[in-house]
């Protein structure tokens, strides 16, 4: 790709769709052909600036995926009720606790582990080693 865009969304874009390169056309006209080469060898010629915009969207996203997940010791409890198949009437009684009760907690986990049913939080839960 040889443009003037150092926009981010662009270059993922650029890279997503199968680009083996990325330009910027105010390089020196010798970098551009030297460049060129590169990419003929096999490799992928990036300018320094956009080299630093793929890092750090890499970065960004694996950090987003390795953030620590806190949850409360109770929150914790209805989410192992929730996996061992547990309803919130059984995860209520367990606990001491209104069914209302078991329902707020759930919505919190819900919420702490981006998930909107109970079969993805079974599943968070279990990959992230919650429980």
């Amino acid at each position: 790709m040889l443009t003037v865009v150092e926009l981010e969304d662009k270059i993922m874009e650029a890279i997503y769709a199968g680009a083996s390169g990325y330009l910027i056309k105010s390089a020196i006209p010798e970098n551009i052909l030297e460049n060129i080469r590169i990419l003929y060898k096999g490799g992928s010629p990036l300018t320094p600036s956009i080299a630093r915009i793929i890092f750090q969207n890499i970065q960004h996203q694996q950090g987003g995926k390795k953030e620590k997940i806190y949850l409360s010791s109770r929150e914790t409890e209805v989410l192992s009720g929730l996996v061992k198949g547990l309803t919130y009437k059984m995860i209520a009684q367990k606990h001491f606790i209104s069914v209302d009760t078991v329902r707020s907690y759930i919505r919190c986990v819900y919420e702490k582990l981006e998930v909107h049913s109970r079969s993805e939080a079974i599943v968070r839960a279990l990959n992230d080693r919650l429980i």
